[in-house]
């Protein structure tokens, strides 16, 4: 969704009115792919989109209260539910696909058996989707979108006793921190692999935090920051979520189950344990521990950054030349980046694939302009697309480690080229006037800066 450049400086109405309506925009644009049964991702684009309007609803409660009432969100959980069945299957048809090849000859039958019910349970939740939930969701919206168009203005937001009027970067900044206390809480209190309740609030709440934070990751580097960490988070938390719905209903058809199954049930239910156990290791070595603090220490950079402001869309970037590799701190997270350059004039037409413990992210970027100041424009490819673009790169590439530090408002970003004795440094900021104090583990290997030297811009560098 496009925000206005001084979107934090405009009412908080406003922006609860405008952010809700961008993630119904993407909410019907998924429902109209729904009918399409040989869109893969209809579903899971379709839920998440409306995850994220009713995570908005739930967030900007204090602000949307006089537009959207209980009975509007109870429309949109009565939409999620009649999803579920259908995601629920297909998650769980897509892991048994990733274990067929471990089943043992005795546990074979039983195996087919429940990827047959799983498989019966998604054709019937798809002909339900088809039928129902695209007409439900259409009631919906019909109610909704005339509620969030016209009633942006309409609420006093002023304290009782306080003359100030509370600007929208109070209040998403307020929000931030009240959503980050509450994921914290929640995480402090999983103890162990038994506390299944507590991390999936835990999930939820984090899902909460990166919907609350994502539509400024256009224009805020320490908004990409949190959406990236708390992402990582989750997707663990929901893998665990997935074994345990998936345990639930094998469980619970095991009844029905033919005489020879048993071996096969056996064996997903002891493997599902197994992965659980697997993911809850993951959970309590990256994020029980220093992880949550991770997390904590990039929406306090995001808060602090909220208060300076921001322009969607627009990158404004110092760059600095290096003498050699810095003393990097403890926190930094290292990503392997391969990226290259399609063969376009007046503009730089960019693809990326980036390597990090938590997973592969494939980009397409656009950027347009030189010096402090440039527009840029991002968006997601999968792995086909960047088969297709990357021979298109060649003799234009870069290969490189970035190490990734969050200081204060700001994200510092140290390149260190695989391809060459070189290395650079870069931090991204709110406004062209912006100072950004050089971090004692980095001044020392500053050399000069370089922000709008041609020699130095990436594009420039590739081979």
């Amino acid at each position: 969704m496009e925000l206005p450049p001084d979107v934090l400086r405009r009412d908080p109405v406003e922006i609860a009115h405008r952010i809700a309506l961008g993630f119904l925009d993407e909410a019907r644009a998924a429902c109209v792919r729904l009918n399409h049964a040989d869109d893969a991702d209809a579903l899971h684009d379709f839920r998440v989109a409306v995850r994220r309007l009713r995570s908005t609803f739930a967030t900007w409660k204090p602000i949307l209260g006089r537009a959207i009432r209980g009975k509007h969100r109870r429309m949109l959980r009565d939409v999620m539910r009649a999803t579920g069945r259908g995601r629920d299957a297909e998650v769980g048809l897509a892991w048994l696909e990733t274990v067929a090849a471990e089943v043992p000859d005795d546990a074979q039958p039983g195996f087919a058996w429940i990827v047959e019910r799983l498989g019966a349970r998604l054709g019937d939740s798809m002909d339900a989707v088809r039928e129902a939930v695209v007409a439900a969701f259409d009631e919906a919206e019909a109610v909704l979108r005339p509620r969030l168009e016209i009633a942006r203005f309409d609420v006093d937001l002023r304290p009782e006793a306080d003359d100030e009027q509370h600007t929208g970067g109070d209040v998403v900044a307020a929000l931030a921190l009240v959503l980050d206390e509450r994921l914290c809480a929640h995480l402090e209190a999983v103890r162990s692999i038994a506390d299944e309740e507590e991390a999936h609030e835990a999930r939820i709440a984090g899902k909460r935090l990166r919907y609350h934070v994502e539509p400024f990751r256009a224009s805020m580097p320490t908004a990409r920051e949190v959406v990236r960490v708390s992402k990582a988070m989750q997707d663990v938390l929901g893998d665990m979520n997935d074994c345990f719905v998936l345990r639930a209903w094998v469980r619970r058809v095991r009844r029905k189950a033919p005489a020879d199954a048993g071996p096969g049930i056996d064996w997903v239910l002891a493997r599902v344990r197994q992965r659980h156990a697997e993911l809850y290791e993951r959970l309590d070595v990256r994020w029980l521990t220093d992880g949550a603090k991770r997390l904590r220490d990039r929406v306090a950079a995001f808060v602090q950054a909220v208060e300076h402001g921001g322009a969607p869309g627009r990158e404004i970037e110092r760059t600095y030349l290096l003498s050699g590799a810095p003393d990097l701190p403890a926190s930094a997270e290292a990503r392997e980046i391969e990226q290259g350059y399609l063969p376009v004039d007046g503009f730089e037409d960019r693809v990326r694939r980036s390597h990090t413990e938590d997973g592969t992210k494939i980009t397409r970027t656009l950027k347009v302009g030189s010096g402090l100041s440039r527009f840029e424009a991002e968006h997601r490819l999968d792995e086909a697309a960047f088969a297709a673009f990357w021979p298109l790169t060649e003799g234009r590439r870069v290969h490189k480690r970035r190490h990734v530090v969050v200081e204060g408002p700001h994200v510092w970003e140290i390149d260190e080229f695989l391809d060459r004795d070189l290395w650079l440094a870069e931090v991204e900021l709110s406004a062209e006037d912006e100072e950004a104090a050089l971090p004692h583990w980095l001044a020392s290997q500053v050399v000069r800066e370089v922000t709008g030297t041609g020699e130095y811009a990436n594009r420039r560098l590739a081979r």
